[in-house]
């Protein structure tokens, strides 16, 4: 359906002419209104009139004073313009008066036109402004007028899809010359397509308080050629290569119009080992012309490669983009990323390495039988400049000096040299051994020059030449599961991950073929609880990719030495080979035994992960709190504890620390590192805590509930009681001390590691790394909090061999916060007296307030009683001198107060005044001796005026304050434990002596009352005092308060 629209036949209405000159006897004007565009309908307009120095009938106005007969804006001025009228006549009556008058002008209508008659805009502009000018001597009065778009010219733009459609009214505010509306320009930004200049119009109609004048319409041109025009340009500002790839590849991207051809040329212009298609730098050839067929949008740019032997390490080369064009669409342009950076990375680097990483040599048979193992060094790539490196030793399970000479030499490479031999003597060692082994490090090039992989090493075998096949196992041992360990049945199939393994000899009575071996073993006097262990494992691989090795990572509870191998050092789908040396009941060792290699089952795991294949951790659980009287029995009472839940994963191993865990290869090792940095981690064992805090025990783990003793000093374990054990779960013969000690945690039917601690607080912040802080404010006037805070830190561990670290892990942490409340000391019921009062006027200070406000800024509130007659004053002048009552900070003089005098009573007879004062600026800590300085004025009688000097001012009176704004009162001891026994303190000489003789008190001298608050405790101490009693004589007291104080509950 084609839709044709005609919007330039639109009816339009206006005057003939703007302005008509008649006489005043004229009697009738006939003012001509002309109709243009489609004139086949029938139309009313309204012709009105308004008055400007000629005066129009109305209501007020009768004819004989008017100028004219008013028409009015309504119904009775309608000009009716019937089907084909192109004119009609609008009758305006002039009355002939006999006044002799100056010209009289019917007020000018403004005109109303456009400011511009054409405007250009681009596409991509979005918008465009246009003005519309209203011009007359009269704009005191509102005009409208309606403003309507049409296409127009040879190359219309069409509505909706190049410009937004408009039908507006425009409305001129008296006063108001022109005004400006936005007309939406349509981009086809995604189908951009070239269209060239296309064209729309806008004409005024149907005025208001106003007439038409030209221009009364504008053209508006609408410009796609930057917008539309094909684009093209790099698509990446830099590319990487390597030089042995022989090209690099660098695409062009065009955008806008795709439907023309397109080329522009790309070429290099800097660099010296790159041509493009066969042209050299600097050179532009048709060659490196790239067309663009219609539809495509990218084009690679090649770049040729020279490969030379030579190293110099990244090169750049630099492309450009010249001479788009575009025969078709007959414009295109670059865009902004006319460059592009191609870095070609040489593969030449020169890299100094061993050739082999495995060697065996043969112990020599004689004692003067020269043996030497050649380990030989290799260097690849770049050998054109001289190299030197060091290699050096480094003992394994053989000694240097008693298997081999230990040498440490370095290995020049000249250039050209590609290979270096190093010589290691082997020694003669008349022991009968198993396989012993040491290995070989490199150290970096001495001149910088080549890579040297000082992560590898190259490991020689030392095999004793002596004969042991007098003592030999009659079979190879057999690899079971811990749990299988006595169904011979069921330890055939694979184990399964996540429980150990063991390596079960011949002379085992759980072998399968100890029936037939045990006299075997018995008359060659085989001791096999001497036979010495060493496992070989190779990681999980889809394609066996990785070699079995031997294990050497020792741990701090376990090792790669022993019978049962733990189920950390492998996972699902790993290979291992356990190797048996029996020994004779001499202690004489023989040949080593190979078990066939097993693959641990996929299936059957005991804690899989929660996705198969994937790597990380669960969160964990961790919390403390303060273990009170209800624990006390167990000895806990006064103490804090700590407990952590891990979840659990087949081949984790879950690390716990106060210190983070940075570098597992030192930290599980037994080494000193871990007993001295993890001072509080269940990285410790027995023998290694000393003052250290242990998360491992070596009590038994019972029913958590029902044992009643108590743990050694420091981090105890205790759990719930596991449902049914696995087979040899906890067996000790098997496993070892120290491993059961250390999976004593593991639930392994839920899957959970359960670390409990408890210990004090003193012990926290020492050993642990634990902080006690405050906040800077003290809960309220009788209460303060500490907060203690300790850092968690825990890691979940997985062996992985195949990697240089060895280690993966997953790394947490935590913080963990405790608060504890105690009653502090602060209210001064006795008030603090002047220290300099004795030749001058006396008071009295009561603090009533202390807090911080929002801004952290210090407030306190107290009140004062003048035992003179007069007032303390913030200001006075005395002898032409200005006198201040002020606040001073002693402990930080550059802190600075406000001081304000809030209420006072109406009177001079010892009044009591109301004070605040206020920090003028925040800091963190407040605590610190302030003397608060005020101004007495004495008076000569009691009577209170308003206003007027009626007293004399004197010299300061100074009032000394300790404050200790922070989560702690004034006694703070100077080191926290949960069991200690705050002492009171505050600022009141007297009582705070009281207080100390209470704390120091025996039992006898003092008996036990309750108290509910300090203040009922300072209050029975006052009385005490002042009766010069003791303090269990508060009962008899004859004040209500104090009496109050007695019985309340049994003591404590």
């Amino acid at each position: 359906m084609v839709t044709i629209v005609d919007p330039e036949d639109e009816p339009t209405v206006l005057f003939e002419r703007a302005v008509y000159a008649v006489d005043e006897d004229v009697g009738t004007v006939a003012i001509t209104i002309r109709r243009v565009g489609d004139t086949s309908q029938e139309l009313l307009v309204v012709c009105s009139t308004e008055p400007d120095t000629a005066i129009s009938t109305s209501v007020t106005i009768p004819a004989e004073a008017a100028d004219f007969i008013s028409r009015p804006e309504d119904a009775s001025s309608v000009v009716r313009f019937r089907p084909g009228d192109a004119e009609r006549l609008c009758m305006v009556n002039i009355i002939d008066d006999t006044l002799n008058e100056p010209d009289e002008t019917k007020r000018e209508a403004p005109s109303i036109f456009f400011a511009e008659e054409t405007y250009m805009v681009a596409e991509e502009a979005g918008r465009l402004l246009v003005t519309v000018r209203r011009q007359g001597h009269d704009l005191s009065n509102t005009s409208t007028v309606i403003v309507h778009s049409r296409s127009s010219g040879k190359n219309a733009a069409q509505p909706g899809r190049d410009y937004a459609r408009l039908n507006r009214m425009l409305l001129f505010s008296p006063g108001e010359a022109a005004r400006t509306l936005s007309v939406r320009i349509i981009d086809d930004i995604f189908q951009p397509q070239l269209e060239g200049a296309e064209s729309f119009e806008l004409m005024l109609h149907s005025p208001t308080g106003g007439v038409l004048t030209s221009p009364n319409t504008t053209v508006i041109y609408i410009n796609d050629s930057v917008a539309d025009a094909p684009v093209m340009q790099f698509r990446d500002a830099e590319v990487r290569a390597n030089e042995a790839d022989g090209t690099a590849t660098v695409y062009v991207v065009r955008t806008g119009d795709m439907a023309h051809n397109s080329s522009v040329t790309c070429y290099v212009v800097s660099g010296t080992m790159a041509t493009h298609a066969g042209a050299h730098a600097q050179q532009k050839r048709e060659e490196s012309t790239l067309v663009f067929l219609p539809g495509e949008r990218e084009k690679p740019c090649v770049v040729k490669l020279d490969d030379d032997a030579e190293y110099s390490r990244t090169r750049r080369l630099t492309l450009t983009l010249e001479r788009a064009t575009s025969g078709s669409a007959g414009v295109a342009r670059l865009g902004s990323r006319r460059f592009s950076t191609v870095l070609v990375k040489d593969n030449d680097e020169p890299v100094i390495k061993f050739e082999k990483r495995r060697l065996i040599a043969k112990e020599p048979e004689d004692p003067g039988e020269p043996a030497t193992v050649g380990v030989v060094i290799v260097r690849v790539g770049d050998l054109s400049a001289m190299s030197a490196v060091r290699a050096h030793t480094r003992d394994l399970t053989a000694q240097s000096g008693k298997d081999y000479a230990g040498i440490s030499q370095e290995l020049v490479f000249p250039p050209g040299v590609a290979r270096n031999v190093l010589e290691v003597d082997i020694l003669y060692d008349a022991e009968q051994e198993i396989t012993e082994a040491f290995s070989v490090h490199l150290l970096p090039d001495k001149y910088g020059r080549a890579k040297v992989q000082v992560t590898e090493k190259c490991t020689v075998f030392i095999e004793d030449s002596h004969t042991k096949g007098d003592v030999t196992f009659p079979a190879i041992p057999v690899i079971v599961s811990l749990r299988d360990l006595d169904d011979k049945v069921a330890a055939v199939g694979s184990p399964i991950p996540g429980y150990p393994v063991v390596c079960v000899t011949a002379c085992s009575a759980r072998h399968l073929m100890y029936g037939d071996t045990q006299g075997f073993c018995d008359t060659n006097g085989i001791d096999n609880a001497r036979t010495r262990y060493r496992w070989r494992v190779a990681p999980s691989s889809d394609d066996g990719q990785y070699e079995l090795e031997d294990l050497e990572m020792e741990l701090f509870f376990t090792g790669p030495h022993e019978v049962a191998l733990d189920s950390v050092y492998f996972e699902a789908g790993s290979r291992l080979q356990c190797v048996a040396q029996a020994v004779d009941h001499h202690g004489n060792a023989g040949l080593a035994s190979y078990s066939s290699v097993v693959t641990i089952a996929m299936l059957s795991q005991l804690c899989p992960s929660s996705s198969l294949g994937s790597f990380g951790a669960n969160p964990f659980v961790a919390t403390m709190k303060y273990t009170g009287k209800a624990e006390a029995d167990k000895g806990w009472a006064g103490g804090v504890r700590v407990s952590v839940t891990v979840p659990h994963v087949d081949g984790m191993l879950p690390l716990v620390s106060t210190r983070p865990l940075t570098n597992l290869d030192f930290a599980l090792t037994p080494s000193a590192l871990r007993v001295t940095t993890h001072t509080c981690s269940n990285l410790l064992i027995d023998g290694d805590t000393g003052d250290n805090v242990t998360f491992l025990s070596g009590d038994d783990v019972g029913d958590e509930i029902g044992s009643t003793e108590p743990p050694d000093q420091g981090f105890g374990v205790r759990r719930q009681e596991f449902s049914e054990l696995e087979s040899h779960e906890r067996d000790a013969g098997v496993r070892g001390e120290s491993v059961v000690g250390f999976y004593r945690h593991l639930d392994l039917q839920a899957c959970l590691w359960r670390f409990v601690a408890h210990t004090d607080l003193t012990a926290l912040v020492e050993t642990c790394g634990a902080t006690v802080t405050t906040d800077g404010e003290m809960l309220n006037l009788t209460q303060s909090f500490v907060t203690v805070t300790i850092p968690l830190y825990v890691t979940n561990a997985y062996y992985a061999p195949q990697l240089p670290a060895r280690w993966r892990s997953v790394d947490m942490e935590t913080k963990m916060r405790v608060s504890f409340v105690y009653d502090t000391a602060l209210l001064w019921d006795d008030g603090i007296d002047p220290d300099n009062s004795d030749s001058l006027p006396a008071g009295r200070l009561y603090l009533t307030r202390l807090r911080l406000d929002s801004d952290g800024k210090l407030q306190v509130h107290f009140r004062t009683e003048a035992h003179f007659t007069g007032k303390f004053v913030l200001f006075a002048s005395r002898a032409g001198e200005l006198l201040e009552s002020d606040v001073v900070s002693v402990s930080g003089p550059a802190l600075s107060f406000t001081l304000e005098l809030l209420a006072e009573e109406p009177t001079l007879d010892e009044p009591e005044q109301t004070w605040r004062f206020i920090s003028n600026y925040a800091v963190r800590d407040y605590s610190g001796q302030y003397q608060i300085r005020l101004l007495p004025c004495t008076a000569s009688s009691a009577t209170y005026v308003e206003s007027g000097d009626v007293c004399e001012p004197q010299d300061h009176v100074t009032f000394e304050l300790h404050l200790r704004l922070q989560q702690v009162s004034d006694a703070v001891p100077a080191e926290f434990s949960l069991g200690t026994r705050l002492q009171l303190g505050g600022g009141g000489a007297g009582w705070r002596d009281a207080a100390a003789r209470a704390a120091d008190a025996d039992d006898d001298q003092y008996p036990a009352f309750t108290f509910r608050k300090v203040a009922d405790l300072i209050a029975a101490m006052s009385y005490a005092r002042t009766v010069d009693a003791d303090v269990s004589d508060i009962c008899a007291a004859p004040t209500s308060r104090v009496r109050r104080l007695c019985g309340r509950r049994p003591a404590i």
